[in-house]
């Protein structure tokens, strides 16, 4: 499809709400919902629960073939899939507003399961329908306003919604995301129609090709990369909800603490790591934060002595938000290429998804270890995985360096 039926400030606006909508709800579930748990006094093992939700939002791959076969047939495109589950997830959030959250926690980790699904189908869409547009020489521009975007959801639920009725309960939270989640809806009609037709591949995609992709060396080893460099990420912001607690901050000051100033360092971390991506490689940029997220875990620990749990937590939650955006934009732009024309959204989704998978099963494990492990063994393996990550990244730079040999015909001239 030709770039110029969707001019690319249009196509990043739309983009922009799609997944300050995505990010709004994301964080909504993991990271507003532990703080009312364990304000509630929830243990870290019943907050891991909450973890359960995120299993539709990490399965969304195998419905990634249907939503490429659909999209390609259809005039609409990948539109009707992006406003349907939207509405559902403003239904889960209506429903989520008469439930009290530790009274009647199986009911809501159903209704925050249903809403991820929804999250999640809805992912698989935008990806197919960025991947579509995106002009190649723009790879890294789409996932760094992907993560802004994603960050600036945050500045709004944690600097709007909990820092301002926070202190009043679960229901008006809950009602704040659902208004904000209803009026993204309305964000596209300003931006790129959804509507746009999307130009299928030769060969449509068949219902079980979800893994194609990892036919491809250089997916397989960006997809162990990313694991590992994300579960390196993953363990602190995970535990954020328990450690702002813990360390005496009250919902609204955790919520101002590591939802507000954690995506303003998340914005401008996404934001730096665009040019940075662009001029020294996505591989380079994950080696530094490889290296940086363990400097950061060690300094932590370090620190116990010297500065106290407050400041110490306060300063891991922010560096932690900072990473997991850098490293979304350096990752994100290092996929694109590699997804294939007829299986756009279930390439892109694939990866993330199972990426996703990852990450909610090391967060999930270290917020139930939390308690009996201890808050030094748990970061201590991060840092280790950090590490780890930071030299499989390296080894990428040096390979992309060395010389390409030129291949000799055995023919004479």
């Amino acid at each position: 499809m030709r770039h110029d039926r969707a001019p690319i400030a249009a196509m990043m606006t739309t983009l922009a709400a799609l997944s300050f909508a995505q990010g709004l709800l994301g964080q909504f579930v993991a990271q507003a919902i532990p703080l009312f748990l364990r304000d509630a006094g929830a243990s870290s093992g019943q907050i891991a629960w909450i973890y359960l939700a995120a299993v539709p939002f990490v399965l969304r791959f195998v419905w990634g073939p249907l939503v490429d076969r659909t999209a390609g047939a259809a005039r609409a495109g990948y539109g009707p899939w992006i406003v349907v589950t939207q509405v559902i997830a403003c239904l889960c959030l209506a429903a989520l507003c008469l439930v009290e959250p530790r009274a009647a926690l199986p009911l809501l980790t159903v209704l925050c399961a249903a809403m991820m699904l929804a999250v999640g189908s809805q992912q698989v869409a935008t990806g197919g329908w960025m991947v579509a547009l995106l002009p190649p020489d723009r790879h890294a521009r789409g996932p760094s306003v992907q993560a802004a975007a994603s960050a600036l959801a945050g500045l709004v639920l944690g600097g709007g919604i909990l820092a301002g009725l926070g202190d009043l309960g679960w229901a008006p939270v809950v009602a704040a995301v659902l208004m904000v989640s209803g009026l993204v809806l309305l964000v596209p009609l300003v931006g790129a129609p959804l509507s746009i037709p999307v130009q299928a591949g030769a060969r449509r995609p068949g219902l079980r090709s979800q893994f194609t992709l990892f036919r491809d060396r250089r997916a397989r080893r960006l997809f162990g990369l990313a694991v590992f460099t994300g579960a390196a990420c993953v363990i602190p912001y995970a535990l954020k909800g328990v450690l702002l607690v813990d360390a005496g901050y009250t919902i609204a000051e955790a919520g101002l603490i590591g939802i507000v100033l954690g995506n303003i360092a998340g914005l401008v971390a996404a934001l730096a790591a665009r040019p940075l991506t662009d001029r020294f490689g996505g591989y380079a940029v994950l080696c530094g934060l490889g290296i940086a997220a363990a400097l950061v875990l060690v300094a932590f620990l370090a620190t116990a002595g010297i500065a106290t749990l407050p400041v110490r937590a306060a300063g891991l939650v922010i560096a932690a938000n900072a990473l997991i955006f850098a490293g979304f934009t350096a990752e994100r732009a290092l996929l694109i290429p590699l997804c294939a024309r007829a299986r756009r959204a279930t390439d892109y989704a694939v990866f993330t998804s199972l990426e996703a998978l990852a990450a909610v099963v090391v967060g999930g494990a270290a917020l139930a270890l939390l308690d009996r492990a201890g808050l030094e063994t748990v970061l201590g393996a991060g840092a280790f995985l950090s590490l780890f990550a930071a030299a499989l990244a390296a080894r990428e730079v040096r390979a992309q360096r060395l010389p390409k040999e030129v291949p000799t015909s055995c023919h004479p001239r």
